[in-house]
């Protein structure tokens, strides 16, 4: 802040016969050394701060990540995240009462954990945009950096929308699929992940042992549509709302791992940073937002 110094006013000396109340104030040599001395105090601090500001704009964007700062900013919102899931878990009914209930609550419950879904996609897609979560991918031409919030992300939800798939069967379904069906789903993009941080040919091994997983999930995906029909649909025929949600989930799903094979963190094919991005925009929203508003257009039905 600029210090604002007040000068005393010089006016003329008139002469000996000027009343001595009317004289002017002198300005001492003390004083005005006293006033330099402020002034170029003043002008010392402006430049500092410039230096300082130009320094900040110049800056790389990193986040130092031994900053206790940081750590503790990172902390504090992974237990915020940890608090909000078990809040939304808490108050609903248990997820292995609610496969055996009837089909409006199955629906009830299903539309809390589509909140939970919407909630933390919005906060790691904010996350996004700081510098926290910036990785550089081993082997990757022009120093490609991932935001390691979106892998994140999917391994935060995606498992949580095949559980839903689960409860909204109902009892038909076996209850070991609310186990083994999100974690076929971590396992999957843990595998995608991995190949992501890996290089030469072991990257080829992560991504294709992912895509056998995500063959078994898929498969068992339509075994759903038959068990919860009892045998009168399968992934060809039938009409009933859960064969439409377990049919869309795998079309729009399908299309990330052909995506991350295409993009520079796969196998390069597609080397443009804005292209890649805006590709795994229209994935996400797509797969998500068409699977919750289906679910939600069948709960109000």
């Amino acid at each position: 802040r600029l210090k604002t110094h007040h000068f005393p006013a010089l006016v003329p000396f008139s002469g000996p016969n000027v009343n001595p109340k009317d004289k002017p104030m002198a300005l001492s040599d003390h004083g005005m050394k006293q006033q330099l001395d402020d002034a170029l105090s003043t002008i010392e601090d402006v430049l500092g701060n410039l230096r300082r500001l130009q320094t900040t704009q110049n800056c790389d964007g990193k986040v130092d990540l031994e900053d206790p700062h940081n750590i503790a900013q990172v902390i504090q919102g992974a237990m915020f995240i940890v608090l909000a899931m078990w809040l939304i878990f808490a108050n609903n009914s248990k997820v292995a009462v609610a496969q055996r209930a009837p089909l409006e609550q199955r629906h009830a419950v299903c539309a809390t954990i589509s909140t939970a879904v919407a909630l933390f996609s919005g906060f790691f897609n904010i996350l996004q945009l700081t510098a926290i979560d910036d990785f550089d991918l081993p082997g990757r031409e022009n120093n490609f950096s991932l935001n390691l919030s979106r892998p994140v992300e999917w391994i935060a939800t995606c498992p949580i929308m095949q559980l839903k798939l689960v409860v909204l069967a109902g009892a038909r379904v076996p209850s070991y699929r609310r186990f083994m069906m999100p974690l076929l789903s971590v396992a999957v993009l843990l595998c995608g992940t991995a190949s992501m941080f890996t290089g030469d040919a072991l990257r080829f091994g992560w991504y294709g042992f992912g895509l056998c997983l995500a063959s078994i999930m898929f498969y068992h995906n339509i075994l759903q549509i038959s068990e919860n029909s009892e045998g009168e649909e399968n992934a060809f025929q039938g009409a009933s709302d859960f064969r439409k949600l377990s049919l869309l989930l795998i079309i729009t799903w399908i299309p990330f791992p052909v995506w991350f094979s295409l993009s520079i963190e796969g196998f390069g094919v597609i080397t443009d940073y804005l292209i890649i991005e805006m590709g795994w925009v229209v994935l996400n929203i797509v797969s998500k937002f068409t699977f919750i508003i289906l679910m939600q257009r069948m709960k109000m039905v």
